[in-house]
């Protein structure tokens, strides 16, 4: 009579380790082509971060020709606002001439009503 074994295991060993090998052979080829696929994904995305490197490499460049063509932009500003500045003078000191002239020719007029002079104007 044969004693039957305590163990948790099929009688027949060998064909249980057999099916286990197989079933973890399988789940091994499951899991390579899921990395395989996750591969091909990772190489895709390299690519296309790739490709956005080099976009970002050129509008960086880009940006830096901006950059140095606008540089002196500041510059021409502040010279732009020393040019109205001299402007906004030269017309107030026009205004305050016009009337000093204006002022002096009322006294002109005065001064040759008074003596009796023909101004230059009626002179001609």
């Amino acid at each position: 009579m044969t004693k039957k074994s305590d163990n948790k295991y099929p009688e027949n060993f060998e064909t249980f380790v057999v099916d286990k090998l197989i079933e973890h052979d399988g789940m091994f080829d499951k899991i390579g082509k899921e990395l395989e696929k996750r591969g091909k994904e990772l190489e895709r995305h390299s690519e296309i971060l790739a490709g956005h490197g080099g976009q970002l490499l050129t509008l960086t460049e880009k940006v830096d020709r901006i950059d140095e063509r606008t540089a002196f932009i500041p510059k021409m500003y502040q010279a732009m606002d020393a040019f109205m500045k001299e402007i906004r003078e030269s017309r107030d000191d026009r205004t305050i001439l016009g009337r000093r002239v204006t002022d002096h020719e009322e006294r002109l007029e005065v001064v040759e009503s008074a003596l009796s002079i023909k101004p230059p104007s009626e002179v001609f």
